[in-house]
């Protein structure tokens, strides 16, 4: 009640949670301790400054926070004196890394100026092929993206980002190593577009990675050497044939096979010429373990 009169406070609303204490100021209990009656006569002296006074009782166990801070406030040896302490650290304590930011001019920066901005260029050819390739693009959020006809609005990427996107689609987790048509449409589909788009997979793929050295292998010469067997007999069909004369190339697995009624060198070469030789050129070698 005292800071309150010194704060020039005109309405005072106390609590406390001693019904007793709430009683007596009040009026409804009497106060026999003769310290007691020295603190009700304060406590008249003191409500004649306001122009409205009321004390209200609350349970104790909603007065928990303000009766710590009374008890805090009494063990204190003066309560009158406030001092506030001010701390100055000479140095920070934690040194955060910031990497500066700096904004790289790409094939983007013209036409997002152009549409924002509308700034164009000096050269008057440079600002009408800039006008129409524009027409393509439309700004969102600060954000270029290209307009498409069979897909939604592409965003547009750096260089840098693009090849960042290509190696990702090319050799991520769900990469595929696919090759340089498909993988330049795999972008597109998954809603990306930058200006080399179309050239940077071919590079991408030219360098040595593992999808090259895991890549199927092709061969000068596929078709140099076969191999050659003879199955059967089997049972008997038209024209008397049992037996077949089956040929394997190495390389592509490709099987040449004709049914014949019996085995002969004149067959054998007969075969070898028409099927091989005719179709795929003169092998280099014919392996065969001579019907063993």
């Amino acid at each position: 009640m005292r800071m309150a009169h010194e704060a020039c406070a005109r309405h005072l609303l106390a609590y406390s949670d001693s019904q007793l204490i709430v009683n007596q100021i009040e009026g409804t209990f009497e106060a026999k301790e003769e310290s007691m009656i020295q603190y009700l006569q304060q406590i008249k002296e003191l409500k004649t400054s306001f122009d409205h006074f009321q004390i209200i009782q609350i349970p104790r166990e909603e007065n928990v926070k303000d009766d710590c801070l009374s008890k805090l406030a009494s063990a204190l040896e003066d309560c009158r004196t406030r001092h506030i302490t001010i701390q100055y650290l000479p140095e920070a304590r934690s040194l955060l890394a910031i990497q500066p930011i700096t904004t790289r001019v790409d094939w983007r920066t013209l036409i997002t100026k152009l549409i924002e901005e509308g700034h164009l260029p000096d050269d008057r050819w440079e600002v009408a092929r800039l006008k129409m390739r524009a027409t393509r693009f439309l700004v969102q959020a600060g954000t270029l993206y290209k307009r498409s006809y069979t897909h939604p609005l592409l965003r547009c990427l750096s260089t840098e980002e693009g090849a960042h996107v290509l190696r990702e689609i090319h050799s991520g987790c769900c990469g595929a190593h696919a090759g340089t048509w498909t993988l330049a449409n795999k972008v597109l589909r998954a809603g990306y577009f930058w200006s080399t788009m179309r050239k940077m997979p071919k590079a991408l793929l030219s360098h040595p990675s593992t999808c090259r050295t895991s890549h199927y292998h092709v061969f000068p010469c596929p078709f140099t050497q076969w191999g050659i067997d003879i199955v059967g007999p089997f049972p008997i069909a038209s024209g008397q044939r049992k037996f077949l004369l089956v040929a394997i190339n190495y390389f592509t697995k490709w099987v040449e096979a004709e049914p014949l009624a019996r085995i002969t060198e004149g067959e054998v070469m007969k075969f070898i010429w028409k099927n091989i030789v005719c179709r795929f050129g003169v092998p280099r070698e014919i392996v065969s373990d001579n019907g063993r």
